[in-house]
């Protein structure tokens, strides 16, 4: 793969200031600075937009400060990068999950995927005890949408049992984040060899 640039230079002056600007770049990638300033940068993206999209309701609302503590930067293996992740798990019985062993190995819900893709579950708008957990089964009466109430749980509460209910969207915090990274990224670097004075 071949790659031409053109570049108008007309004086040692503007030479010398492309040199520079080459050489500038070939470093980046082994400046310790830069990267922990764009890992400030981008960690402080993530909170802004935490801050925007990330709110309670009946179904999350308890899981929401465990997700906001759960974000961690860790550098890359080859020293050329960092990853941004959030690892917020709980157990998965106390999410009502059933049949915990078949389908989570370790035992444990990711909090940190459902709130980034969301899930086919929603808790009622009417009162029940916050402090239980609802054990919601997957739509196995074929209803048109959704998911329901197993018999003995709806009963005890109160609630229809053939009512069908929705999934809440994700708030795709990992998604908005990364756009924004991408709109900003050019501009931060600018920034930092401003400061710099470079």
């Amino acid at each position: 793969m071949s790659v031409s640039v053109s570049v108008d230079i007309d004086s040692i002056s503007k030479l010398n200031e492309q040199i520079k600007y080459i050489d500038r770049y070939a470093k980046m990638l082994k400046d310790k600075k830069l990267q922990k300033y764009i890992q400030e940068k981008v960690y402080s993206t993530l909170v802004e937009t935490m801050n925007e999209r990330l709110t309670g309701d009946d179904t999350n609302s308890e899981f929401i400060s465990l997700y906001w503590n759960s974000n961690f930067i860790a550098e890359s293996t080859d020293g050329r990068g960092f990853i941004l992740y959030n690892n917020a798990k709980v157990p998965a019985n106390c999410v009502g999950v059933q049949n915990v062993p078949e389908n989570y190995p370790d035992g444990m819900f990711s909090i940190a995927l459902a709130f980034e893709y969301g899930v086919g579950i929603v808790g009622m708008n009417t009162q029940y005890d916050e402090t239980k957990y609802m054990p919601w089964e997957y739509n196995v009466n074929n209803y048109n949408s959704g998911w329901y109430l197993p018999r003995e749980v709806a009963n005890y509460y109160g609630l229809p049992t053939n009512q069908p209910y929705s999934g809440y969207e994700g708030y795709e915090i990992y998604r908005w984040t990364a756009t924004k990274v991408q709109q900003r990224l050019p501009y931060w670097v600018w920034a930092y060899f401003d400061m710099k004075g470079e």
